[in-house]
């Protein structure tokens, strides 16, 4: 028996499920397990999971099993034989240790559109992608991140974003290994609840916006009380956000630094949907220079850091006095852009004297069967100078997610440069 087997079985021996999610939670080292495990699940599977977690995130220290001791003391010698076990031998059936140095691997996600009328057609899909996931795991391509690039919701109302919030927490992460701290999201114009967008105040520090003068963005996005009544319209995607406990701030943009299997990656989050009110958008969105610089970084020479950017909506959409003025900035700035809203995967990679810049659209998870339906996982492996797209796509014949072998042939894998 492998020293994660013997590990299960013990917590198996000294806990039922409930006292077992018990423990974890108070325990200091493994709060975050509650959430990354699915505790509906037998107890065997259960602590089986739970093993394989503690193992995957070197928690089972000297610590842990002395709080087992403390909490079950009369298992102590049970407890210290696993103990010696686990501290001082080597498992040869143990999952092998991550590379030193990448690729950093982030599944991303985009327009799942949930809503309860239509539940009865998308929670298959997504009970099916989260299988496609698995997979993945199985194939040695477990995710290390998950970014969802907008549209999670479909009026950006609170029982929406409870469906999806339970698809995390029960179905997704678990499948994953992770837990919401490693959950990246930004949103979309389905994330906007257009009922707080009608106030006459509303609209007129929106048309004052659309006008096209840079200096009146930074003014609202630096004032509490301007920003406040614009972001009022994401009040329900913001209380998810908090709920899920995401690494970054609960907010429409965002900055975070994060280290991924030795590779140093910045994630900017953009807002293309704060003005997104209304239908025809097209050409009339804005991103805003201020709201850029805040989140994306300006690299100091030699930086290995890799600027990864998450935006909803093409640039393309922007307007043109926003695109002329964002765009230049965020090529010379970011590596990649991460990207949802048309539901057609169309890869773009451009090169400039700085560095390429690649922009990868996921893709729609969810939004009728009009649409093609997509997702991919994406690897970035500066080792190598290279990102690897594992897209996969939605087979309604075979009734589940393939490879995408007609856009990306032979195998539904593509590979861009990293310069």
């Amino acid at each position: 028996m492998t020293r994660t087997g013997a590990l299960a079985q013990l917590l198996g021996s000294l806990f039922d499920t409930r006292e077992l999610r018990t423990f974890l939670a108070r325990h200091e080292g493994t709060a975050r397990l509650v959430t990354a495990v699915n505790f509906d699940r037998p107890l065997d599977e259960v602590c089986q999971l739970v093993a394989e977690q503690l193992e995957r995130k070197g928690l089972a220290d000297g610590a842990f099993f002395a709080s087992l001791e403390v909490v079950v003391p009369r298992r102590a010698a049970a407890i210290q034989a696993v103990a010696r076990r686990w501290i001082a031998e080597p498992d040869e059936m143990a999952m092998p240790a991550p590379p030193a140095v990448g690729p950093a691997r982030i599944l991303h996600l985009s327009d799942l559109h949930a809503r309860p009328r239509t539940a009865w057609d998308s929670q298959p899909l997504l009970i099916r992608l989260v299988g496609a996931v698995e997979e993945l795991v199985k194939q040695g391509l477990g995710p290390d991140l998950i970014a969802i690039t907008g549209d999670l919701a479909f009026s950006g109302q609170e029982e929406e974003y409870r469906l999806v919030e339970a698809w995390l927490r029960t179905e997704l992460l678990p499948a994953a290994g992770l837990t919401p701290s490693e959950l990246l999201i930004v949103p979309g114009n389905h994330d906007v609840d257009r009922r707080a967008c009608r106030s006459v105040v509303v609209q007129a520090v929106e048309q004052r916006l659309l006008r096209g003068d840079q200096s009146a963005v930074a003014e609202v996005f630096g004032d509490d009380a301007q920003r406040q009544l614009i972001h009022a319209r994401y009040a329900e995607y913001l209380a998810f956000l908090k709920r899920l406990g995401v690494p970054h701030p609960a907010a429409p943009s965002w900055s975070l630094a994060r280290e991924v299997r030795g590779v140093p990656l910045r994630f900017a989050g953009l807002d293309t949907a704060w003005l997104a009110s209304g239908d025809d958008t097209q050409g009339r969105l804005v991103l805003g220079l201020a709201p850029v610089n805040a989140v994306v970084p300006t690299l100091r020479g030699g930086d290995p850091t890799l600027v990864v950017a998450l935006a909803h909506h093409p640039l393309s959409w922007l307007a043109q006095w926003d695109h002329r003025a964002v765009w230049p900035v965020l090529r010379a700035r970011a590596h990649v852009l991460l990207r949802g809203h048309l539901h057609d995967p169309d890869y773009t990679q451009l090169y400039s004297p700085q560095q390429s810049f690649l922009e990868l659209p996921a893709g729609a998870c969810y939004d009728g069967h009009a649409w093609p339906m997509s997702f991919q996982l994406v690897e970035i492996d500066p080792a190598a100078g290279q990102v690897r797209v594992h897209l996969r796509s939605w087979n309604t014949s075979w009734d589940r997610w393939v490879p995408e072998r007609t856009l990306l042939p032979p195998d539904g894998v593509a590979t861009f440069s990293l310069g």
